[in-house]
């Protein structure tokens, strides 16, 4: 059985397109990294926090005799290591579009796994220009990290959404959203903020113990924070107010709105379209072509009835556009005093 789903799987790779190898290997080395970087923020978390309560364990072991308190206290490898930033929205968003990268080159008929490829691409813009966006407002959340730390920052935030984004430039022929998809993308996201406010109220009274609110697991996000929405820092209650209001709002409207930007911007069809119209960029605009019949008025010439109709039937019998551009009032004065002459004589 093994051997006969290995086999499916090499058949069914060879038969793709290179493009789409590109985008599955692009998949398995994003999936790599986010592994790689994993295991080393737990390995050097957990020496930090070893060294750190190795230094005050006599002190704790003084203060709590309780075993209870104490495994309360001191810390845990599970706790530590599952807790570190596998909760993060960031590191949720990077493996799902790490995953669908792997998915999507295999299954790209299936309309789900398209919809879900094109929503882990919208879930990485994301989280990429809301993090710059906070590093811009609030510099120390880059620069106050230890170097491990900024590497892996660096990973997430850089190098695996530019990997990431890229596939979608040689895909979006391939996939078809609708609006309904593109609206239920708000769903992960609210859903995200739910736990956010849960956990801003469960947790809030650890600030009691000193530090700021990200230091205490309060918020994850300096900037998603209830009390200082946004990185406003004043006391103005409405204006707190409002930016909480701006805040949940753009939780819910984010992702739809890039879907459809992106969708516009790509030209990703709908599942009902078959083709878009062709973009075309004249850069020579013509103005459009007047009625030869109004161009005679503009003339302003001493044209009886007679003679506008004379001179339309002279024309009619050439290319009347060009034959007209070329000529000027004195040749019509002309044709006209001969039209005038013919007459006189009969």
């Amino acid at each position: 059985m093994k051997k006969n789903k290995k086999l499916l799987f090499w058949n069914n790779f060879k038969e793709i397109s290179t493009s789409s190898k590109i985008t599955f290997i692009f998949g398995v080395i994003l999936i790599s990294l986010y592994v790689s970087i994993t295991i080393v923020e737990w390995y050097y978390q957990s020496w930090r926090t070893f060294n750190a309560f190795n230094v005050i364990k006599g002190d704790i072991d003084k203060t709590l005799t309780n075993k209870m308190d104490q495994n309360v206290v001191y810390p845990s490898g599970v706790r530590l290591l599952w807790g570190g930033s596998t909760y993060w929205f960031t590191f949720m968003c990077n493996v799902f579009m790490g995953v669908m990268l792997l998915v999507y080159p295999l299954h790209k008929k299936s309309k789900k796994i398209q919809k879900f490829y094109f929503a882990s691409i919208v879930y990485i813009l994301i989280v990429v220009s809301a993090y710059w966006t906070g590093i811009m407002i609030v510099p120390s959340t880059f620069t106050e990290l230890v170097f491990d730390q900024k590497i892996k920052s660096i990973i997430m935030h850089v190098i695996a959404p530019v990997i990431g984004v890229s596939t979608i430039f040689w895909e979006r022929k391939s996939i078809k959203i609708s609006n309904k998809d593109i609206w239920m993308y708000a769903i992960f996201p609210s859903s995200y903020m739910i736990f956010i406010i849960i956990n801003y109220v469960m947790s809030y009274k650890f600030i009691k113990f000193g530090g700021t609110e990200l230091d205490r697991g309060i918020v994850i996000y300096e900037l998603v924070s209830f009390k200082y929405p946004l990185g406003y820092k004043g006391e103005i209650t409405f204006i707190i107010v409002v930016l909480d209001l701006i805040m949940i709002s753009l939780s819910i409207l984010t992702a739809p709105i890039y879907g459809f930007l992106m969708r516009k911007l790509l030209r990703i069809l709908k599942p009902h379209q078959r083709s878009l119209p062709k973009l075309v960029f004249n850069a020579n605009k013509t103005k459009p072509k007047e009625d030869d019949s109004k161009k005679f008025k503009l003339l302003d010439l001493p044209f009886n009835d007679t003679q506008e109709i004379d001179f339309q039937k002279e024309m009619e019998s050439k290319n009347t556009t060009e034959e007209y551009r070329k000529i000027n009032k004195k040749l019509l004065k002309q044709f006209i005093n001969s039209k005038s002459n013919n007459n006189k004589k009969m």
